[in-house]
């Protein structure tokens, strides 16, 4: 983009900007509780926005949707895979949910989307392995036709593949657990779960370690099915298309250490009051 179209699309955000803002001030005058909630969205998207270290985030995960959108593109190549395609898709808008969501302050919706994207990465796990899943599972419009296709089903799948046959000993089992615990209401909080529009801080980074570790399994996923089909090219591997991916993931998973160490070390404020042991645990395993 050059210097005129920067500039263009500079006046174009501010007016989008003031228009936003003129409606904000409207809707206070007669709904002041609904505008004071949009209006602490919009202040932690400016917040977010406005930090270097929100920008390298979000250099990754641009990495990571084009990369999705290739996957996507290659799968409507191939006959075996074209109909399953929505599902890349689909898993690209929980990630355009997840960062909208994560700016805003809303974590806990951020957090509801990966639980999506890994259903989606248990199928493509599925699919890869045994194919003609992928036909029965499309057509399958009853319960009990959907049945074999549920999480559950498809993780003790997975896990008799790996020669464990108890789902709850796969490296993911204590992370679907704690999204699957997180949109019902139960008496445990935790940094993952608090809901609310969150002002920015340290535990912000939580929405960032949801998504690049889960689309880090998504991206596995995607390049092991593609391989089976034989749908691969240069720019499948993860070490060409996601340099960018790759170094903030490296970063976020010191970053995660880091934190869970103070937390078990006792030396952090940051962990919202009434934690409990049980939930500081889950969370540090999500």
């Amino acid at each position: 983009m050059d210097s005129e179209q920067l500039e263009k699309k500079s006046h174009e955000l501010k007016r989008e900007h003031d228009e936003y803002l003129r409606l904000l001030r409207a809707v206070s005058l007669f709904h002041p509780q609904i505008a004071g909630m949009l209006g602490r969205a919009r202040q932690n998207r400016i917040d977010h926005l406005s930090q270097m270290k929100s920008k390298d985030r979000l250099a990754g995960l641009e990495e990571l949707i084009k990369y999705l959108y290739k996957c996507q593109s290659a799968m409507e190549g191939n006959d075996s895979l074209n109909r399953i395609a929505f599902l890349v898709n689909r898993a690209i808008h929980d990630y355009a949910i997840a960062i909208e969501e994560s700016l805003s302050g809303m974590r806990s919706v951020a957090n509801d989307s990966m639980r999506d994207v890994m259903e989606i990465q248990y199928l493509l796990n599925d699919f890869r392995h045994e194919s003609d899943h992928i036909e029965l599972w499309l057509n399958a419009r009853t319960r009990k036709e959907r049945q074999p296709f549920e999480p559950g089903a498809l993780r003790q799948r997975e896990a008799t593949r790996q020669g464990l046959n108890d789902p709850t000993k796969l490296p993911t089992a204590s992370d679907y657990k704690g999204h699957s615990q997180a949109p019902h209401v139960n008496p445990m909080r935790s940094a993952i779960t608090q809901k609310g529009i969150l002002p920015p801080n340290r535990l912000s980074d939580i929405a960032y370690w949801e998504m690049y570790f889960h689309g880090t399994d998504l991206v596995e996923a995607l390049l092991f099915l593609l391989e089976e089909h034989g749908v691969i090219d240069e720019t499948s591997n993860p070490d060409v298309s996601l340099p960018i991916f790759k170094k903030m993931l490296h970063e976020l998973r010191e970053t995660e250490a880091e934190f869970w160490q103070e937390v078990l070390d006792g030396n952090t404020t940051d962990e919202p009051t009434g934690e409990t042991a049980e939930a500081s645990e889950e969370s540090k395993a999500v």
